[in-house]
């Protein structure tokens, strides 16, 4: 029996509905498709069983099928955030913010 098949097929399955019940969001960089977390969500412990099944499939390798933003595999892999990473997540913000680079654009 292939354990691991059906814990990659909850997994998806899974995914997909925190996506369905938008606890994680999608949005586009340069033409690909990436998903972060709703802040306008007030149900903590859907946070909470997000990132226990991420962390278990983080050890089981199990892929999730959908691209997470940087920010938020940054956090995941305890990494600080960096201005870099904040320009996948929202452009617009980064570059109308008052935090630049030297030489920046």
């Amino acid at each position: 029996m292939d354990i691991g098949g059906k814990f990659r097929e909850w997994v998806y399955l899974f995914i997909m509905e925190v996506v369905n019940i938008k606890l994680l969001i999608p949005f586009i960089s340069k033409g690909n498709t990436y998903y972060r977390l709703n802040p306008s969500n007030s149900k903590p412990t859907y946070y909470a069983a997000l990132g226990k099944v991420l962390a278990k499939s983080i050890m089981e390798k199990v892929p999730l099928n959908i691209n997470l933003c940087k920010p938020l595999c940054l956090q995941i892999i305890g990494k600080p955030i960096t201005i870099d990473s904040i320009e996948q997540f929202d452009y617009e913000v980064l570059k109308s913010s008052d935090i630049q680079k030297p030489n920046f654009y």
